[in-house]
Parts: structure tokens; C-alpha cells; sequence
């Protein structure tokens, strides 16, 4: 077991000497005021999947919408993560651009791995 510190905090975490070895990263805590969620709302495409998915915040809540009227309720794990009950438990890890804002999600579901999502007009 090995951990990085920066600045005094424990910023990663390497479990196990040899190959394969399992790597965590520290990621701050999640962001759930009204203003850190709008950052969220929005249009995403995946190229991989050719489907659209919209993010819209009802509330204090943040909802996907996929056409068809299928939508499910996103809740916060972390920054700029989310997971829902959707065919198991599905991770959407936002990310953002070097501006701060934010420009795509990454899917994690049911042994799919980072489908990309990229945010549209």
C-alpha cells in the first residue's frame, strides 16, 4: 500500500506491489446547490451509441432524459459524479473543459466502460 500526499492530504492510494495493482484517486465531495447543478443541464451526445441524452434540473434534483419520455434521477456521489438505478447502477462522470465548464460525461454501466458523451448547443 502506497499513499501520494500533496499539501499534507492523501491525494491517491496504490494497493498491492506488483502487477495488477489497484489505484484510487481522492475526488472532492459532491456539489448539490441550485447554481452547481445548472452547470450540468444540457445536451450530450455519444457517437459510439448515436443517441442524444438531455440533463435537465427539476428543483433541487437532476434528471437524464432520453427520447421516448425514458428518464431517470441522477444522484450525487462525488464532484462531477452521479449514479442512478439504471439496469444495475450506472456511474456518469462529468467532465469539463479547461475553462471550468462543463463539456461532456462518461457512462459507466453494465461492464460498458467511459462511453463518452459530448455537450452539444
Amino acid at each position: 500500500m502506497r499513499f501520494v500526499r500533496a499539501k499534507g492530504k492523501a491525494v491517491e492510494l496504490t494497493l498491492g506491489a506488483d502487477a495488477p495493482s489497484q489505484r484510487f484517486v481522492a475526488v472532492g465531495p459532491a456539489r448539490t446547490g441550485r447554481d452547481a447543478l445548472t452547470a450540468y443541464v444540457g445536451s450530450y451526445y455519444s457517437a459510439e451509441l448515436d443517441t442524444r441524452i438531455s440533463v435537465v434540473r427539476e428543483g433541487d434534483a437532476l434528471l437524464m432524459r432520453q427520447p421516448f419520455a425514458t428518464e431517470w434521477q441522477l444522484a450525487p456521489s462525488f464532484a462531477d459524479g452521479f449514479t442512478t438505478r439504471l439496469r444495475g447502477t450506472t456511474s456518469f462522470v462529468f467532465t469539463r473543459a479547461r475553462d471550468g465548464q462543463v463539456d461532456g460525461f462518461a457512462a459507466w454501466a453494465n461492464g460498458a466502460r467511459n462511453v463518452r458523451f459530448v455537450r452539444k448547443p
